[in-house]
């Protein structure tokens, strides 16, 4: 029965997430998408107003503790004081989105080596995170195993002559030390094309349980390691 303040805020945070989030994870941001008082109207902003009932609904990222444990340790061993842990794809959207992107509803996929992680943004915020357990190194070792290859080799042969367009054409021939091979370029890019077809329909999946899956006016922006190579915005399209 007084005038609400930022401690209150505070406050409904902590009584929000209590119960919910399992004892294993470690909450890493709450991000608040509106506020009800007594059962109103939900407000952008509360601070100010009046009322007996404070309710919030909110997006909350967490982590599995151990991970989070683990990292940090990892950092202090390298004299690094951690202030705070976010979610690779959260800090690459900040690089990488401008404020009309993140109002309109947009997509921020993550290609990293071990994991393609998921940001969605509309309404200026955060509103989903998910990760696909499945990045470019799969890629590297698919090339390694079907060709019978080692992964140094296949990841020349990534670099080098993958492309999203899965173009045709002559062999693929790489040279790494003194070794020199030579392999069909529609059996690299079938091996290639499948992986990515893989990450890319579970990449789907998430914007469906996210429910932007045709909510997204300003699309969806790659980055990380895996989006460096060529054309590969082309089979993403598809």
């Amino acid at each position: 029965e007084h005038e609400i303040n930022e401690e209150d805020l505070m406050r409904v945070e902590d009584v929000a997430v209590t119960g919910r989030i399992p004892a294993n994870r470690e909450i890493l941001d709450v991000i608040p998408f509106g506020y009800s008082i007594d059962g109103g109207e939900a407000v952008r902003d509360p601070v100010g107003m009046t009322g007996a009932r404070l309710e919030m609904r909110a997006n909350v990222v967490s982590a599995l503790q151990p991970n989070c444990d683990n990292l940090r340790r990892s950092l202090e061993g390298a004299k690094v004081s951690v202030e705070r842990l976010i979610p690779s794809v959260v800090a690459g959207s900040r690089a990488v989105l401008d404020e009309r992107q993140k109002e309109n509803g947009v997509a921020v996929i993550d290609l990293g080596a071990a994991t393609t992680s998921v940001a969605i943004y509309e309404e200026g915020d955060l509103q989903y995170v998910g990760v696909v357990p499945a990045g470019s190194n799969n890629v590297t070792n698919d090339l390694a195993i079907c060709l019978e290859i080692n992964t140094e080799v296949a990841e020349e042969i990534k670099k080098r002559y993958v492309t999203g367009a899965f173009e045709g054409g002559t062999n693929v021939h790489v040279k790494v030390g003194r070794e020199e091979f030579t392999f069909e370029r529609d059996r690299v890019n079938e091996v290639v094309k499948a992986r990515l077809a893989e990450i890319f329909e579970k990449v789907k999946k998430e914007l469906r349980t996210a429910g932007y899956e045709k909510r997204l006016p300003e699309g969806a922006v790659l980055i990380g390691g895996g989006s460096k190579m060529r054309d590969i915005e082309v089979f993403a399209k598809e």
